[in-house]
């Protein structure tokens, strides 16, 4: 891999900016990851709801998305430091309250601020890859990174349901404590600024709408933004409901669950070595062809199973792995080449992309879950129309509009 000839990527060598990656773009996982198996058991200590209990997912995916579109243009304006800076010391102070409290609606507001917090983190680490690589071997970078973070979710469920047995549930979501003040000191001593001075113009809000009219008119970026956001969505579809789906239908504890989830991780782990592998092969939107092939197999799958009458939990997780090792690609091509065109905006690209992609995942996720069963055919059923949606986009859009070897235009 060949990264572009930038002073900070000389500064700090390859080694410290693939570690400053996996520590930011891992926050994510991990306050998802080590969440979910004590999703059930926080129902039960606080005595909430499962309408509630979803909510503290759904809150923290919200402000997120919504969390991107705003440290995006700030982060072009002031450089990656200091937003990084402020989003992680909002996000360590957020995880204490979360952690601590026993008021839903604490925690409800505690997790707002993580999510604002790890959208700092996320917006400005897909931005430095921009900064200091080029196009194809930032998709390289970025799929490295998300190897490493397979492990950080592989580990992470089985954790998070080993804390709970030792220390409660508690237990599990301190871990984000530990790991938003790790991310914050390596931050403070290691980063360089990676976007040079000349670009940290001020920029007014008439300016930064010009900005997005101008990132979501180029064709690129909308066929690489639809690719993921209808991706993720099926991913948090999945998420948002298997816990309880689990839980209820097939009586899993809390360390059941966690194996199972690390089943999944290890086989988006391996998605992500395979896009590398298929990237030098076959270049990106080959590759994207066929992970949308592979995506189309497990939606496909996943229904032609539920109709048979398999009532078994594998018939779910068996199609869900085929679905989830092609979203590891579609994720790392995807939020890797929504930049390639705005080297001078790659923060502002990445986080409208971001914005987009949350905001698609929860409006056909609540759309789905009001149309849809309630339960296992709900999900099932949910599951296969993000397939056909990311299917769609992967064999029309990404192939005429997907060429990222072309010129920056901003």
């Amino acid at each position: 891999m060949q990264a572009s000839e930038t002073s900070e990527t000389r500064q700090m060598g390859q080694a410290a900016l693939l570690c400053a990656l996996v520590l930011l773009l891992g926050l994510h996982p991990v306050a998802s990851y080590l969440y979910l198996p004590a999703l059930p058991l926080l129902k039960e200590k606080l005595g909430i709801s499962d309408a509630q209990a979803q909510l503290t997912l759904s809150v923290l995916v919200i402000s997120f998305g919504f969390g991107q579109i705003l440290w995006g243009p700030v982060a072009d304006r002031l450089g990656r430091r200091r937003v990084l800076l402020l989003g992680l010391g909002m996000l360590l102070v957020a995880s204490l309250f979360v952690t601590f409290t026993s008021q839903l609606a604490v925690l409800l507001v505690g997790r707002v601020f993580q999510g604002l917090g790890i959208a700092a983190a996320g917006v400005c680490a897909r931005a430095i890859v921009r900064d200091c690589f080029q196009p194809v071997d930032g998709i390289r970078m970025l799929s490295l990174a998300f190897s490493w973070l397979g492990l950080i979710s592989l580990a992470g469920p089985l954790l998070g349901a080993s804390l709970i047995y030792i220390g409660g549930f508690r237990a599990a979501l301190g871990t984000l404590i530990l790991c938003s003040a790790l991310a914050l000191i390596f931050i403070a001593f290691k980063l360089p600024e990676t976007v040079p001075a000349h670009e940290s113009e001020q920029v007014s809000i008439a300016g930064v709408l010009k900005q997005f009219s101008q990132i979501l008119r180029h064709p690129l970026f909308l066929s690489y933004a639809a690719l993921t956001a209808f991706s993720y969505a099926g991913h948090y579809f999945f998420l948002s409901l298997s816990p309880f789906v689990f839980t209820d239908l097939y009586g899993l504890d809390a360390l059941e669950l966690g194996y199972l989830f690390s089943i999944s991780s290890l086989v988006h782990l391996a998605g992500t070595f395979a896009c590398r592998q298929w990237l030098a092969e076959h270049g990106i939107r080959k590759t994207l062809k066929i992970a949308g092939m592979i995506t189309l197999a497990g939606g496909g799958a996943i229904i032609m199973l539920n109709q048979m009458g398999w009532q078994s939990i594998w018939a779910i997780l068996l199609p869900q792995s085929l679905f989830l090792f092609a979203h590891a690609i579609h994720q790392s091509c995807g939020q890797s080449a929504v930049s390639a065109p705005f080297s001078k905006l790659a923060a502002t690209a990445s986080s409208l992309c971001g914005f987009l992609i949350t905001a698609v995942a929860i409006l056909l996720g609540e759309i789905l879950k009001a149309s849809l069963p309630a339960g296992r055919e709900g999900m099932v059923d949910g599951i296969a129309i993000c397939a056909l949606l990311t299917t769609a986009v992967a064999w029309t859009w990404v192939q005429r509009y997907g060429d990222i070897a072309q010129k920056a235009d901003a």
